[in-house]
């Protein structure tokens, strides 16, 4: 079957052009002849249209001049009029004299007229060679008649115009063409260029090197972003206080400008700490295979290395006091001021280098050694060095090496009296504690009795926990820390297995671990709302609330149960020992530096300590009198 045939497509295809309808552009003010009547390009000459008899054509009856209309109303009004076939006359004279017309005229003309006649407003002479006046030419003039003929002297130009045209008309000499200069688009920068100008080196070196030392896993983008972090918290915080006994580098800048320059800052607290030297170990240098330490002077850069290794130590022992991913930064920030203030345990490592040095084989042999160093002369073993091991070797490695020390009282330079004194303090505290959880465990297993209850000892481990993490400040005392612990964790084990039954035995479990986190919990929301340096401030009061109820609950048990079950005169004399040494720590840094330690002497502290000795005291002779009745009652 024929496929259908639509003409439509065809008929959309087809172009329809008709012939367009002559059209002409009309000119304003100009009537066309009526009917069409026009002539086009395209009509021929001899069919002209001609006008009707009367009929105006379109330059007919147009309007006069300004001048002509101005010489009519002169002679109206009996005045002189401008000279209309002379010179002519300025427009400007004319609007001087008609008000309404000098309204329109333009704004340039206004401020000749106020300006007056002056010698560019005056009427020009009839004399001038040229005219403003077009003139048509005669008729009958033909090309080949001079221009001058049949024209006014005034038109003609002078001598003096003629030469000026004929200057002006000679041919310019060519000008030497100047070779363009060929360089850089832009100026070359001054010479000699700046340290940073390579954008390779665009930083300050220190922090360079230091943003260097911040990063980790190559991640460069995170450790710029904690160095910005750095600067900015150095260019918000108030101005460091200057520690005479710390001093930093000679010709510090005042603490007060130290904020409005963040790099001089951060160059100021780690050129002020960085060491001089470092100890490099020589085998067989002392002779018989005995290795001999031997100072060895440090670069700038390397001084700068290992400040800021040292301050990366402290930073990262540090609590952090917030959350997010700025804290890191934030404690690096913190160390270095505490730096530039003096507060740092910093400042220990350093002056144990350079004492070490110092005290070991004296000035004038570290300074001999370093010139020679610097000199880079060969030397064998020097002649001040002993050839033996120095004396107190091991004293000296030990130097420098104290338990617990706050930074605020390190500030002071304290003796090294002070410092071994409050040591033995501290180990004397944890020896005790730990021969009281001993007798403890001996007497409760013997006895199958505990004086107390157990859930009490939540708040002991919660503590050794938690300030094990926050109070240390070195890896042997957080040992130390965490040994108490195990021994509390032994002592509970011992009583839930001696002193309660099986069916109770997971209950009391649960309690305790319930109990742990919940006084871990509780001590860091206390140390959140009164926080301190190594949290010593909430360490103290949790301590010594710790201990008030224990003596009075052995108290109560000996006079409430009549018999002396899970007590013995050995955890007593060793329980009140303890406390007396716990106390005494903080009472002898009171005694010393009490502007770091107003709150041990505050009435507050004495009363807790008062009340926590006194049933202690009073503990060995209701002891010895409830075991005389125990014994009375057996005979």
């Amino acid at each position: 079957m024929p496929s259908a045939m639509n003409s439509l497509p065809a008929v959309r295809v087809l172009a329809f052009r008709p012939r367009p309808a002559s059209s002409f552009r009309s000119v304003i003010g100009v009537k066309r002849p009526a009917g069409g009547v026009c002539r086009t390009f395209a009509d021929k000459s001899s069919a002209m249209p001609e006008a009707k008899e009367g009929a105006k054509g379109p330059n007919m009856e147009q309007q006069e001049h300004v001048s002509e209309e101005a010489a009519k109303m002169a002679k109206m009004t009996g005045g002189e009029g401008p000279d209309i076939e002379g010179t002519g006359t300025p427009v400007q004279e004319i609007l001087a004299g008609d008000k309404e017309a000098r309204k329109q005229a333009p704004q340039v003309m206004k401020d000749s007229i106020r300006a007056g006649t002056g010698a560019q407003n005056a009427k020009p002479a009839t004399g001038r060679s040229f005219s403003t006046m077009a003139r048509r030419r005669a008729a009958d003039m033909t090309p080949g008649m001079d221009e001058s003929a049949g024209l006014p002297p005034s038109m003609l130009p002078t001598a003096e115009q003629r030469a000026l045209y004929a200057q002006e008309q000679q041919p310019l000499a060519p000008q030497p063409v100047q070779e363009e200069k060929k360089g850089h688009k832009f100026p070359l920068p001054a010479l000699p260029l700046h340290s940073n100008g390579n954008k390779d080196h665009r930083y300050d070196p220190v922090v360079d090197q230091i943003t260097n030392l911040l990063m980790r896993d190559g991640k460069k983008a995170v450790a710029q972003r904690n160095m910005a972090v750095i600067l900015s918290t150095f260019r918000t915080a108030p101005p460091p206080t200057y520690n005479a006994l710390r001093p930093l580098l000679p010709g510090a800048p005042p603490a007060s400008h130290l904020p409005l320059h963040p790099v001089l800052y951060l160059t100021l607290a780690i050129d002020s700490i960085a060491p001089l030297l470092r100890i490099r170990s020589q085998r067989g240098a002392a002779g018989g295979g005995v290795a001999l330490q031997i100072p060895v002077p440090l670069g700038l850069q390397q001084r700068r290395r290992t400040a800021f290794t040292w301050i990366l130590d402290a930073a990262s022992k540090k609590r952090s006091r917030g959350s997010g991913k700025d804290q890191f930064a934030l404690r690096v920030a913190e160390e270095l001021i505490a730096v530039v203030e003096g507060r740092s345990t910093v400042w220990d490592k350093r002056a144990a280098v350079h004492s070490w040095i110092g005290g070991s084989i004296g000035y004038e042999a570290v300074k001999e050694y370093m010139l020679l160093r610097l000199e880079s002369v060969e030397i064998s073993t020097p002649s001040s060095y002993p050839s033996k091991t120095m004396p107190f070797d091991l004293a000296h490695s030990l130097h420098g090496h104290h338990l617990i020390v706050q930074p605020c009282d390190l500030a002071l330079d304290p003796p090294e009296s002070y410092l071994y004194f409050q040591d033995g303090l501290i180990i004397s505290c944890g020896v005790l504690y730990v021969l009281c959880y001993l007798f403890y465990m001996i007497r409760t297993y013997k006895d199958r009795f505990l004086a107390g209850h157990v859930e009490y000892l939540c708040g002991t481990m919660a503590y050794e926990i938690y300030y094990a993490f926050t109070t240390t400040s070195t890896t042997f005392e957080l040992y130390c820390f965490l040994a108490w612990f195990v021994f509390d964790l032994c002592f509970v084990a011992v009583a839930i297995g001696a002193a309660y039954p099986r069916e109770r035995r997971a209950a009391v479990v649960g309690r305790m671990v319930a109990g742990v986190c919940l006084g871990v919990a509780f001590l860091h929301w206390l140390c959140q709302i009164y926080p301190d340096e190594r949290e010593q401030l909430t360490g103290y009061w949790m301590g010594a609330l710790l201990e008030l109820p224990i003596g009075w609950g052995a108290l109560y048990y000996l006079l409430q149960r009549g018999d002396t079950k899970g007590q013995s005169l050995e955890i007593w004399l060793t329980r009140i020992l303890g406390c007396i040494a716990a106390f005494g720590v903080f009472i002898w840094r009171y005694l010393n530096v009490p502007q770091n330690w107003e709150y041990v002497g505050s009435w507050w502290s004495i009363g807790t300590i008062v009340l926590t000795l006194l049933p202690e005291v009073a503990h060995p002779f209701v002891y010895l009198q409830v075991y005389k009745r125990e014994k009375a009652k057996t005979a």
